[in-house]
């Protein structure tokens, strides 16, 4: 496999935070997803989620679950064995023909990627702890406990992932203000698509808010204290790229 075919890159994300947005800027760019572009965005749905991308996370989750607190049963090490194994079958299948992916729970199989002969890349997508939370309760009826526990679990992973493999870190935030332009600067060197094409990309996608109330309306302060300081560590790293370590350059050119 030629080193610059060997490139995979994931947008890993907690879900309703925009990274459909982000995965449709990329996209017009040039970037292949396997399936087509969506000629309209909204903050209302997802795009651009292959579905064999979104089998293989489906199984690596339904592992996930399986996973006890304490020691295994013979039974659930066998089940967890097959998600896992299907779940890896249909990852060496599509990533033979897709060069991104976005799906939620990619960063449950992100690693295996490596083991196929793949150099994976992050692009680490996420939004305000509390209003993700609330667009996850609107959409899924999930409570506060629940979302905080997967949203921490999903940023902490990407983030050890990011130490390791390289790329970069994005808000929604950052997408949405026209005056932003940093995001673009580390995602170029993520990927190697020009800053220039994504702003103007960037541009061409962005709407004026469907909320045209003027003001802040009041919100109930929703806190999780773990999630919190992850949205901090991660906005921390705006505008930053980051090279894959050189423990995992290494294992790549051996």
């Amino acid at each position: 496999m030629m080193e610059e075919n060997r490139a995979r890159y994931f947008i890993v994300s907690s879900g309703r935070c925009g990274s459909s947005f982000l995965a449709a800027i990329l996209a017009d760019a040039g970037a292949d997803f396997g399936m087509p572009t969506p000629s309209d965005w909204t903050q209302d749905s997802g795009a651009l989620e292959h579905e064999d991308i979104n089998y293989v996370s489906r199984q690596f989750r339904r592992a996930e679950y399986l996973l006890p607190r304490k020691r295994i049963s013979l039974v659930a090490k066998y089940l967890i064995d097959i998600r896992r194994s299907l779940g890896k079958k249909r990852a060496r299948d599509v990533l033979r023909h897709i060069r991104y992916a976005k799906s939620d729970n990619l960063d449950l199989w992100i690693w295996h990627v490596t083991k196929m002969g793949y150099r994976p890349h992050l692009i680490i997508s996420y939004r305000a702890f509390d209003k993700t939370a609330r667009s996850f309760h609107v959409l899924r009826g999930t409570g506060l406990p629940h979302f905080a526990e997967g949203y921490c679990r999903t940023y902490e992973n990407a983030l050890l992932m990011l130490d390791v493999y390289g790329g970069c870190a994005i808000s929604f935030e950052e997408l949405v203000n026209l005056n932003e332009t940093s995001w673009a600067d580390a995602l170029s060197r993520t990927t190697g698509i020009a800053a220039t094409t994504l702003i103007e990309c960037r541009n061409a996608r962005l709407k004026p808010p469907s909320d045209t109330r003027t003001g802040k309306c009041p919100r109930v302060p929703l806190r999780s204290q773990e999630a919190t300081d992850i949205e901090e560590r991660l906005r921390q790293l705006k505008g930053q790229f980051f090279p894959a370590s050189s423990q995992i350059v290494r294992k790549w050119e051996k």
